[in-house]
């Protein structure tokens, strides 16, 4: 059973479903290294069993607000139809579905964390998402929910 998300906002102007990230926030990272090395793209969860699964858990609060795009939300994939980059949609197939399911492979997940820093995005975020081909201890046929911060320093 999961934990409470963060909510779900629709914006008027574009359509496009976002997770809402406030202020102040409490967002979790689990890491093997010792310092816990924070990157440009970089994978947070919203509650610490999450986080443990990863590693050490480590505690980080928001310091601005983050409208997360819901890679989770088949309407969003409008959105890439006009992006000429065949190896992005490859492997936003690949680890997202299209937004139906979540296959989570480090290579092709590099990828679309990468695009979407690119597009301007403050990143990405999924809830739960049944999942496709990948095993870890917490999941029982679910992916757990996730937050791609780009920029996270």
């Amino acid at each position: 059973m999961s934990l409470e998300f963060f909510p779900l906002v629709i914006d008027e102007s574009t359509g496009l479903h976002y997770y809402n990230v406030p202020v102040g926030a409490k967002i979790y990272r689990g890491d093997t290294d010792a310092y816990l090395n924070v990157q440009k793209m970089t994978y947070f969860a919203h509650n610490t069993q999450i986080a443990n699964v990863y590693g050490v858990p480590a505690t980080y609060s928001t310091t601005r607000e983050l409208r997360l795009l819901a890679l989770d939300k088949v309407e969003n994939y409008v959105i890439f139809d006009t992006i000429d980059d065949a190896q992005f949609k490859k492997a936003l197939k690949s680890s997202f579905n299209n937004g139906r399911s979540r296959d989570s492979d480090a290579r092709s997940d590099k990828i679309v964390a990468r695009k979407i820093c690119e597009l301007g995005y403050d990143g990405y975020a999924t809830n739960e998402m049944p999942e496709s081909g990948f095993d870890d201890d917490i999941s029982e046929g679910t992916f757990h929910a996730e937050l791609m911060i780009c920029n996270a320093d």
